[in-house]
């Protein structure tokens, strides 16, 4: 099957970078991308990491539109362990919401 038809059929592959913090994970997503595209590969960015201060790419989903560790920080007095999971909590109560922003990019490959 061709990409071109993966795309249109919705089936992007999802391929997730894991790691802990500071390991290179945002790092490993932005060269991935960069190699992808060189090779020909069409391909997206999704950062699903309510902590990251920065990236070195621009995602075309950011779940800091959504959710701000900083900010949960702020808004209900947790430290920065608690505001993770709040956010965690969020970011899994509006799951469906992600996917379907996702669902309208047609591409081969998701880099999260």
């Amino acid at each position: 099957m061709c990409g071109r038809t993966l795309a249109v059929l919705g089936m992007a592959r999802n391929l997730y970078f894991l790691g802990t913090a500071g390991s290179g994970k945002s790092t490993m997503v932005y060269a991935f991308q960069v190699w992808m595209n060189s090779q020909g590969f069409d391909c997206i960015t999704a950062n699903l990491d309510p902590g990251a201060e920065s990236l070195e790419y621009a995602p075309e989903l950011d779940v800091r539109d959504y959710v701000r560790t900083e900010e949960i920080m702020q808004e209900q007095g947790l430290g920065p362990n608690g505001a993770q999971v709040a956010a965690a909590d969020m970011i899994a109560l509006n799951a469906r919401e992600l996917a379907e922003v996702l669902e309208t990019f047609e591409t081969n490959y998701v880099l999260i």
